[in-house]
């Protein structure tokens, strides 16, 4: 039942997914309620994630075509050792992009965010851009191959921050004038404000949640969202977008911030059922600041 259910969303989303220059999909996502998993197809490379308590086994995938499977569950430590000689580069509309399925829980690249990549790429021409929580640089990439003219990029991370480098070698893009900054984001921000630093096109993606021993305070993104969006608002140029998201299922937008949502706008066609992220993008009219 799963594999004949996985064969028949894989027939009608590769051919979507090969129109729109995706080769890498969600081909199940929790669609049948006994089998609580999702299924997801790296270019052949097959990663399955399990609900807590949920049963799996290989054969259940019978007459599928990869050429690897890997199994996690979800909301395992992330911190695994990852193994880089298992990394290898997927294609996105036209950008490359190093994943690795062995280690950490998440691979180096969202696949529910292609179309929110998708956009930056557009809108990113002779823009200054700021991409916060920027994990492995997918969005970086994407604004510098729309013809970027700066880039930044903060995440607490190094790790990551080398990962985002590593991207953007394998689109063959200068490290300069992009900037990479190592650092705790709520930190970051009250000193880019009193630097009065600006930008034409903001992209934060933060996390639910993180207790990580290198920050100076607990993050909670419903709680701290406010103020930090706030600040963001403070570094948007005249003219300028800031584009927000967040994978929280319970998260709710303060009303203060009058930010449109574009959800149906950024979420692609094998996340449609039962959803990723949520997106808002808050644009500042010409003349204020």
């Amino acid at each position: 039942m799963l594999a004949d259910r996985i064969s028949k969303n894989a027939r009608h989303l590769r051919k979507w997914g090969k129109r729109q220059g995706f080769s890498c999909l969600r081909l199940y996502d929790h669609d049948i309620p006994e089998y609580p998993l999702s299924v997801d197809d790296y270019e052949g490379h097959f990663l399955v994630t399990l609900s807590a308590g949920a049963a799996f086994e290989p054969e259940m995938l019978q007459g599928l075509d990869y050429a690897e499977l890997v199994v996690k569950e979800r909301g395992a430590s992330k911190e695994s050792e990852l193994r880089p000689e298992r990394a290898f580069l997927v294609q996105e509309g036209g950008m490359k992009f190093e994943v690795n399925l062995h280690g950490y829980q998440d691979t180096g690249l969202f696949l529910d965010h292609r179309l929110g990549r998708q956009w930056v790429k557009e809108q990113s021409r002779n823009a200054e851009v700021l991409n916060l929580f920027c994990y492995t640089g997918s969005f970086s990439v994407a604004a510098v191959l729309g013809g970027a003219r700066c880039v930044t990029s903060v995440d607490l991370s190094h790790t990551y921050l080398d990962w985002a480098g590593r991207n953007f070698a394998h689109n063959g893009l200068p490290m300069r004038p992009h900037l990479f900054v190592q650092d705790d984001i709520l930190q970051w921000l009250p000193l880019a404000l009193d630097a009065e630093q600006s930008y034409d096109l903001i992209i934060c993606d933060p996390p639910t949640f993180s207790n990580s021993k290198r920050m100076k305070q607990t993050f909670d993104l419903q709680r701290l969202h406010l103020a930090m969006l706030r600040g963001l608002q403070g570094l948007v140029r005249p003219g300028g977008r800031l584009f927000f998201s967040c994978n929280d299922r319970g998260f709710r937008l303060d009303e203060a911030l009058q930010f449109e949502e574009i959800t149906a706008r950024t979420r692609s066609e094998d996340f449609r059922r039962r959803g990723g992220h949520r997106s808002w993008l808050w644009s500042n009219p010409a003349g204020t600041r």
